[in-house]
């Protein structure tokens, strides 16, 4: 008679042990992101200073390796067999004497007597380098002749390359395998672009209010590209270095995969990051800018016309607009 167990109930959770699950997954999350970016900087570092896309960097930096090589390593004992068997076909005139039985039968002696590992070292590396030389000669001259192994071989490797290539995507958010619109890609790092200068920008702020005392301070909620200067430097107090380009714009404005891939790297590389203003240096900073106002050389930002009128003051305006009154009009223009 078969008795089966009864399935046994999982324990439930308590608050406590849901909470801390919550907090222990999204530090690991937390803590993924931050290697992911380190992994995705040292791509991109990488293909910028070897002038390669950043899709085969990716791809070599995950599969360890060049992909698709299938080389023979040359011992020291093929070169010796090899030197062997290119002196008795010289010998001989045309071809080894024997066929291919006296291939293993030479192979054999050689083997059993071993002197070959005893040759001086200059010897070794002739040999070695003369296997090399021959065998390029012979790939040179041969015509390609595709078996069903060699077939089987070329699949594998083209798997192996395409799961490489995957797993790379993957792992570093880049396109791998899978190509993307060159444009596509250009959004995607002024994407990358603008974040990590928000998100700079807002640290700065933070730690700068942390610093004054203000722990619950105002926090910019966007980056001010057009008045870097007025509405950023001199109403924050902070300021970014080492920006690659000539000057400090809306990435959009940055037309060069060149440029924004140098500019994303030295982002994320802390290359080009935000400091804190001393206040005798922001006290400069605002009246050189408060002098280039007066003197015409800085757009101050325009007064909107609705400026001092709450917001449920302009709807209530709107609100009261009343159908008669636009109908009253059209009746004017009628009998005009």
């Amino acid at each position: 008679m078969d008795i089966t167990q009864p399935r046994r109930k999982k324990a439930k959770r308590t608050n406590e042990q849901r909470k801390a699950g919550r907090e222990a997954t999204a530090k690991m999350y937390e803590r993924i992101n931050e290697e992911r970016r380190k992994y995705k900087a040292a791509i991109r570092s990488l293909a910028e200073e070897f002038g390669t896309s950043e899709e085969f960097m990716a791809t070599q930096m995950y599969a360890g390796g060049t992909l698709q090589k299938h080389k023979k390593k040359e011992t020291l004992f093929n070169a010796f067999l090899h030197d062997r068997a290119k002196r008795a076909q010289l010998d001989n005139g045309t071809s080894l004497p024997g066929g291919t039985s006296a291939l293993g039968i030479l192979s054999k002696d050689v083997s059993q007597h071993g002197h070959w590992n005893n040759l001086p070292e200059e010897e070794k590396e002739r040999l070695i380098q003369q296997l090399r030389d021959d065998k390029e000669a012979e790939e040179k001259q041969k015509s390609e002749k595709v078996l069903p192994k060699q077939q089987g071989n070329d699949i594998e490797s083209t798997m192996s390359s395409v799961t490489a290539k995957v797993d790379a995507f993957i792992t570093a958010g880049l396109p791998g395998s899978i190509k993307v619109a060159g444009k596509g890609q250009v959004n995607q790092m002024r994407t990358e672009v603008r974040r990590l200068v928000l998100e700079g920008l807002q640290e700065a702020v933070i730690k700068k209010n942390e610093l004054e005392g203000f722990d619950d301070g105002e926090v910019p909620a966007q980056m001010n590209y057009d008045n870097y200067e007025s509405r950023i430097v001199c109403k924050w107090g902070v300021e970014l270095i080492g920006w690659t380009e000539e000057t400090i714009e809306n990435p959009a404005k940055i037309t060069t995969t060149l440029g924004l891939r140098r500019l994303l790297v030295a982002l994320e590389k802390k290359d080009c990051y935000w400091c804190i203003l001393a206040p005798e240096v922001l006290a400069v900073r605002v009246n050189e800018m408060l002098k280039r106002v007066e003197e015409g050389k800085e757009k101050t930002r325009k007064k909107r016309k609705d400026a001092g009128v709450s917001r449920k003051q302009q709807l209530g305006k709107r609100k009261r607009s009343s159908p008669e009154e636009v109908h009253s009009d059209a009746d004017d223009s009628d009998s005009a």
